[in-house]
């Protein structure tokens, strides 16, 4: 499945990043992916966040750091990214670049 999500993004951000496309699908794509991704990340952090050591449990520090800092730059991307005016601003950046 990860490697199907980031062929997807990867699909959508050739589609407007290097094509200039206007659609939505690409900005639907991504979003899907960003959010699959916040989804598995917070189904993983409780069974992954401990580890055992020496015969104690510990917490397994970053791997929570690196999961929450992944979850909270997803959840900023979509959120920024929702935005309409930004989608317009960004569309207009590149009509304005090509033209």
């Amino acid at each position: 499945m990860p490697f199907l999500l980031a062929i997807l993004a990867l699909v959508a951000s050739i589609q407007l990043v290097f094509r200039g496309a206007v659609q939505l699908w690409p900005w639907y794509l991504i979003s899907f992916a960003h959010g699959f991704n916040i989804i598995s990340r917070l189904m993983l952090l409780m069974p992954r966040a401990s580890i055992l050591v020496d015969g104690s449990v510990r917490l397994n520090t970053s791997y929570v750091f690196l999961t929450l800092l992944s979850i909270f730059l997803s959840a900023l991307y979509l959120l920024y990214t929702d935005l309409p005016e930004v989608r317009i601003s960004l569309i207009n950046r590149r009509a304005a670049s090509s033209g």
